[in-house]
């Protein structure tokens, strides 16, 4: 018999390879019993955490129709031990549930952290984060299951550093990398594992990969919080992308901003940002004398200076200095950075004079 509780909820047999149970109910239970291993609980306690919007007596009445459908499920199997007032699950060697194995090889695994065998990590930390396919009955979004389920991630999270740092002091980097990868998956927003991550992936020579994932994890606290990598990680991120050895500097944008578009509005003085001109065209031609004209005036701009003299003329409000017209009525031609067909509105203005 295989109970499956991680990433799944199913009670298969392992010689039919069919499914036994159809009631989501029996397989709460088991979860209940499971996480509780070898410690008796007593009925009421476990029907009123089960059943809780019922009255006692019905939440009794359900637990008992849940027991009896997991007594036909399970035959003679031992690991469901029933006494008129407690229910216990023990381990059996003929019923297998992914929790317990999880369980068994996490403490076997802490042991071997303890007396510092590396490859002892590895083997038994390895074989319980593949016991661990996903949350603890999935789905399911009770009170007494929300502890039980963050707790199991948790020692998860905690075997993948393990294992991480286990074989990256043995020299397995590849294998580390693969644990590192597998505690973001199951903690997208604890910034410590992009940050083993993407150490691991410089020390393997992946710069472009470690530069991804620090991407990766911009994008995904930008998305889930609102927030942006915290100074920990822009200092490895910036170690990173330091110039190398053909002297390229490399430009790091900061995160959740945007480089400003040429010709955009500059948010800081909230004005129109002033673009790139040849050297010159904002300057008048000389011999020309400078001199406010009742033409049609663009806005915004610079005013000119008229050459020859430390004053500057001013111009009407919104308004641009303009070149004198000549004797003919027609305007000099003037170099600056307005725009040209301003000139033809002066030359019709002039000329209709």
């Amino acid at each position: 018999m295989h109970v499956a509780l991680l990433g799944e909820q199913a009670i298969t047999d392992d010689r039919a390879g069919s499914v036994q149970v159809r009631s989501s109910r029996a397989v709460a239970l088991i979860a209940f019993l499971v996480v509780r291993a070898g410690s008796p609980q007593s009925r009421q306690r476990i029907a009123g955490l089960l059943w809780p919007d019922s009255t006692d007596a019905q939440a009794l009445t359900n637990l008992r129709r849940e027991l009896h459908h997991l007594r036909q499920v399970l035959g003679d199997e031992a690991s469901l031990v029933v006494t008129p007032r407690d229910l216990c699950w023990r381990d059996t060697k003929t019923c297998r549930v992914d929790v317990r194995v999880f369980d068994h090889e996490r403490e076997a695994a802490m042991a071997t952290a303890a007396a510092g065998d590396d490859d002892g990590i590895v083997v038994h930390a390895a074989a319980a984060i593949a016991a661990y396919r996903g949350e603890l009955l999935p789905g399911v979004y009770e009170d007494w299951l929300l502890d039980a389920r963050s707790q199991l991630e948790r020692q998860c999270v905690e075997l993948c550093d393990l294992v991480c740092a286990a074989r990256a002091r043995t020299g397995d980097l590849t294998g580390a990398v693969r644990a590192a990868r597998r505690r973001v998956q199951l903690q997208p927003l604890e910034e410590v594992g992009y940050r083993t991550l993407m150490g691991l992936q410089a020390d393997l020579g992946d710069r472009a990969g470690a530069v991804s994932t620090y991407h990766h994890c911009a994008s995904v606290l930008e998305r889930e919080l609102g927030v942006a990598p915290d100074p920990a990680t822009r200092k490895v991120f910036q170690r990173l992308v330091r110039p190398g050895d053909n002297g390229v500097h490399h430009v790091v944008p900061e995160p959740g901003r945007r480089s400003p578009a040429p010709g955009g509005r500059d948010r800081a003085r909230g004005r129109p940002r002033r673009k790139p001109c040849a050297r010159g065209l904002d300057r008048p031609v000389a011999g020309h004398r400078i001199a406010h004209r009742d033409f049609p005036q663009p806005t915004g701009g610079r005013r000119y200076r008229a050459p020859g003299r430390g004053d500057r003329r001013a111009a009407p409000p919104g308004g641009r200095h303009w070149p004198a017209a000549r004797g003919d009525g027609r305007l000099p031609a003037v170099r600056h950075r307005g725009s040209t067909r301003h000139h033809r509105s002066c030359r019709h203005a002039a000329s209709a004079r």
